[in-house]
């Protein structure tokens, strides 16, 4: 299984922000990740990963033409604590999954 990681550009969404305060990227941040297995899309284990991450605390999205996209979108206003929790679901869920 690989995992790969995709942010939005930030120097776009700099731009975005500047130009208009109040535009959807100001008011959310979105990280997005795919599930590829055997470097195919694998909308199985991403489903399995989104319901270990729910089971252990986590809601997430899953999106994508294949299933096997996770998005995060956080609000602007999330804590600290509140994003090393988040990490420490997906990890926890990562090794579950791996095991």
């Amino acid at each position: 299984m690989q995992i790969i990681l995709a942010s939005q550009n930030k120097n776009k969404l700099k731009e975005d922000d500047e130009k208009n305060p109040l535009s959807p990227y100001a008011l959310s941040k979105m990280i997005s990740f795919e599930i590829i297995n055997n470097d195919h899309p694998c909308s199985k284990l991403t489903s399995k990963f989104q319901q270990l991450c729910f089971k252990n605390g986590l809601l997430l999205l899953k999106s994508g033409p294949n299933g096997n996209v996770i998005r995060i979108i956080c609000p602007i206003n999330i804590k600290s604590y509140q994003v090393y929790e988040i990490i420490d679901i997906i990890n926890k869920s990562l090794n579950e999954l791996n095991n």
